[in-house]
């Protein structure tokens, strides 16, 4: 299922890249908007696929000897740098190049801000050993 997913999405992003490419010669306007609908259609399939990740993280959190509350921020660093990565992308697509890199040092930012529980942790544990 995820491998059929992940061609499905595949497929369908350079399909709809090359229209948005043909399309942005004429109206740029409708090239964005059709960039960013396959951005959402490709991101609520891979929604489903995300419901079997979140199964097994719900499995290890769920054991004792597994420190739940480092998992947590490792899980919202990926998601702040996909979210980044895609908002500046469609920002550069739409020829927002300065709003494409604020968006990527905001997303640097609240990714090392969400990893402070790991820095202390690993703080914790050098001092431990010392």
């Amino acid at each position: 299922v995820v491998m059929e997913q992940f061609w499905k999405g595949t497929i369908l992003c350079l399909i709809g890249g090359i229209f948005a490419a043909l399309l942005k010669k004429k109206t740029p306007e409708l090239a964005v908007i059709l960039s960013a609908t396959v951005v959402i259609v490709v991101g609520m399939g891979i929604a489903q696929t995300w419901q079997s990740v979140t199964a097994i993280i719900e499995t290890l959190t769920q054991l004792k000897s597994f420190p739940q509350e480092l998992f947590a921020p490792l899980l919202k660093t990926v998601a702040i740098a996909l979210v980044s990565r895609l908002g500046s992308d469609l920002c550069r697509d739409a020829g927002e190049s300065a709003v494409a890199s604020m968006l990527e040092i905001c997303g640097s930012f609240a990714a090392i801000a969400v990893s402070i529980p790991l820095f202390k942790a690993a703080l914790d544990m050098l001092q431990s050993i010392l």
